[in-house]
């Protein structure tokens, strides 16, 4: 069984429910992610921002996109009461849950601390590295 510590991504990037949509929007765009955990001071999991809770939030009026990224805090955009797994969890259990749900990611906790979160990306590089096996075991027969 493939674990999901095992595939799910550590390193996290997180922000505070008092950051504000700058600060989502900057992280994102430097780090080239689409999921930001919100988590309080201690390091639980709040909520999360996804890409898409960012745009939904984003105003039509470029006149009005600054003062609203600046005045709006991620508690106002982020989704809470979020879906989440631990890491000893069966990764493919976090692959169905993933599809069965139509979401991009799971945070990863563990004594209700974030240790990590798996993506939809991340699967896809699992299923690159589990072809490129296959194709590898093919060519040595």
């Amino acid at each position: 069984m493939v674990s999901v510590d095992e595939i799910m991504t550590s390193g996290l990037f997180t922000l505070g429910p008092e950051d504000s949509m700058v600060a989502v929007y900057e992280l994102m765009y430097n780090k080239n992610i689409r999921h930001v955990p919100i988590v309080s001071a201690e390091g639980g999991l709040i909520g999360i921002v996804s890409h898409r809770d960012l745009l939904s939030a984003t105003p039509v009026s470029s006149e009005s996109k600054s003062n609203i990224y600046s005045n709006t805090t991620t508690s106002e955009i982020m989704r809470t009461g979020v879906e989440t797994i631990s890491p000893s969890s069966n990764a493919r259990l976090a692959a169905m849950t993933l599809e069965r749900m139509k979401i991009g990611c799971l945070p990863v906790v563990e004594n209700s601390q974030l240790v990590g979160i798996i993506t939809s990306s991340d699967f896809i590089a699992t299923a690159i590295n589990l072809m490129e096996q296959i194709e590898f075991s093919e060519d040595t027969f």
